[in-house]
């Protein structure tokens, strides 16, 4: 057990807590004012107190707290509390807490109690550091510590729980203090305490678990986990939520999206000639994933208004040799995926949803990539979940398929199933050399644990992350309201759109004979953030250009939608974590969008 002195100061003192101050206990006790973030109420009777104070004495009996009453030295009234907690003498650390009549809020009581607490803990006892934490809300309680070079620490949601059953967040700070202090603490200075590497740290984790952080949630304690080398298995965890959530029978998580399309083209048993259908708006790597498995890509038209591929597009360029086709959900909005699955059926090929760049999107009240044989995540960084660098998820219902892209990411471990299996062995079957692992030509294409740590802390969040793309879309698309020569990509009534980006086809040159460049130019001289344009259509690209005369390819192109399109389309951010950053930028948007409609 730990037994801290009283201390004095100038008109109070901290001495032990005692029954016989049960009644100026109760006078404070009693006051809502006391508990408007927390989960307690206000005592309404003096047995509550008293209860309460008897659990206070026991708890500063045990090894790591202890209690004071805080008493005016005039008077000796009892005015409040003030505990130290989760003592740890060998990491010399502990938690504050404390609480003050509201009579006394604004009248220095909380100062002269911070300085001669803080100076007994750092000088007397050697506290390195101390930590208080109180409600996100409670602002006055936040000022008051942090005059005291309290730092936020970290942000715990939904912490508190009030008697209205509303939740607060709580925010911790913390005092690192390497150096002893003064009796007289410098409240003014604004120069942090941290002297040492361990500060450091802090002082990243702090920046980490801001609110408006890419990373404020659970990610850095997985993080924490993986290289604390503590054993949790986070790839099983992610695949396992993934499963939940899109009600998929299996999940396979992967090194990037790009690896899964591979991975998800090479269980279909390609043969040389066999020919994938693909978007003409879209990625590259689409097309990639069928070239390197000898197969042949074929490029379908998009439909102007939405900039997707179609049913109709599709069977214009269906083939015997037809296996597969991919479909994108470009931007975030879901792919009209009935007509094609219907189509599908008939002409009996594979669809692969390629949904790199939406997340949760809905068609038809379902959500959108888990309608096709297999559907494609991308956790690249800038996508609705990051992996922090890259990462992916491979979902489908069917068991052959799940097995054969499983085995293909996992280098072609024999003993790896749809559901799992492990990739590394007991040391006694290392040792063997007889024992042969591999029954399939695969790629290393798994997941690093690490990866699947972040991934899941961030999948732990989604629809605060979705709903934020959302809403900077709403921003952007007030901005551009009554302006015909910026057309947002359409959004069916039967879709729920994700916003990868904020994307619209852009006819100012017609109408001003202002290019597409010279757009670009003049929104970032007002202060815009920029806007990307539309991958240049995979068949246009360079290397598809070589690949089509070095491989004699004899399909004929014709995508004079996907072509025209990609020259106009604007991609805005929709990735701002701070909104008023987002309406900034909206503003300056629609700023030159009034400027030049004068002109």
């Amino acid at each position: 057990m730990i037994k801290l002195k009283n201390i004095t100061g100038k008109k109070l003192k901290l001495i032990d807590l005692d029954m016989k101050y049960l009644d100026d206990m109760y006078e404070y006790s009693s006051n809502p004012r006391m508990y408007e973030y927390f989960e307690f109420e206000a005592h309404k009777t003096k047995n509550e107190t008293k209860s309460y104070l008897k659990k206070l004495i026991k708890r500063s009996n045990k090894k790591n707290a202890h209690w004071w009453f805080i008493q005016l030295k005039k008077t000796s009234k009892i005015i409040g509390s003030f505990g130290v907690h989760d003592i740890d003498r060998i990491k010399n650390s502990c938690e504050i807490s404390y609480a003050i009549s509201p009579k006394y809020w604004g009248k220095n009581v909380f100062s002269e109690v911070m300085e001669i607490v803080l100076e007994y803990l750092v000088n007397d006892l050697s506290f390195h550091r101390i930590t208080a934490t109180t409600a996100r809300e409670n602002i006055r309680s936040i000022k008051g510590i942090q005059k005291y070079n309290f730092v936020q620490e970290a942000i715990l949601k939904d912490y508190y729980l009030n008697s209205d059953n509303e939740r607060y967040d709580a925010v911790i700070l913390s005092l690192v203090q390497n150096k002893k202090i003064n009796s007289k603490l410098d409240v003014s200075s604004k120069s942090p305490t941290f002297t040492n590497i361990k500060d450091k740290h802090i002082s990243q984790i702090i920046k980490i678990k801001d609110k408006n952080s890419k990373f404020p949630n659970k990610e850095l304690e997985h993080v924490l986990d993986v290289l604390g080398n503590n054993g949790t298995n986070f790839i099983n965890k992610l695949e396992a939520r993934f499963k939940k959530l899109f009600n998929q029978k299996y999940a396979i998580a992967c090194n990037s999206g790009t690896s899964g399309l591979h991975a998800s083209l090479a269980a279909l048993d390609l043969e040389y000639g066999d020919e994938i259908i693909v978007p003409g708006l879209t990625v590259v790597m689409d097309a990639y994933a069928a070239i390197h498995l000898g197969a042949t890509p074929v490029f379908a038209d998009v439909d102007p208004k939405t900039f997707l591929i179609t049913a109709e597009s599709i069977k214009k360029k269906l083939t015997k040799k037809t296996k597969a086709v991919i479909v994108v959900s470009l931007q975030g909005l879901p792919v009209d995926i009935d007509p094609i699955m219907k189509l599908a059926k008939k002409y009996g090929f594979y669809v692969i949803e390629d949904n790199a760049q939406d997340f949760m999107g809905t068609y038809k009240n379902r959500i959108s990539g888990c309608s096709g044989d297999v559907g494609i995540w991308s956790f690249e960084n800038k996508k609705h979940l990051s992996g922090a660098t890259e990462g992916g998820m491979i979902c489908t219902n069917n068991k052959k398929l799940a097995t054969k892209i499983r085995k293909f990411a996992g280098i072609g471990y024999k003993n790896m199933t749809a559901t799992g299996g492990r990739t590394s062995l007991a040391i006694s079957q290392v040792q063997d050399p007889n024992y042969k692992r591999f029954d399939t030509i695969g790629l290393n294409y798994r997941m690093p644990n690490i990866v699947a740590a972040v991934s899941l802390g961030q999948l732990e969040s989604y629809k605060s992350i979705i709903s934020r793309r959302q809403k900077v879309a709403a921003i952007f698309r007030k901005a551009i309201k009554g302006c015909n020569w910026l057309q947002e990509q359409n959004i069916p009534n039967n879709c729920t759109h994700t916003h990868y980006t904020f994307a619209v086809r852009y006819s100012g040159d017609k109408h001003f004979g202002l290019s597409w460049k010279s757009f670009y130019n003049k929104y970032l001289k007002l202060g815009g953030d920029g806007f990307y344009g539309a991958c240049v259509c995979p068949h246009l690209e360079p290397s598809i250009q070589q690949y089509i005369k070095d491989s004699g390819y004899n399909k004929k192109i014709s995508t004079p939608i996907a072509e025209k399109i990609q020259k106009e389309i604007m991609q805005f951010k929709t990735n701002y974590r701070d909104l008023e950053i987002a309406q900034q930028k909206a503003n300056i948007l629609k700023k030159l969008i009034n400027s030049l409609n004068k002109s």
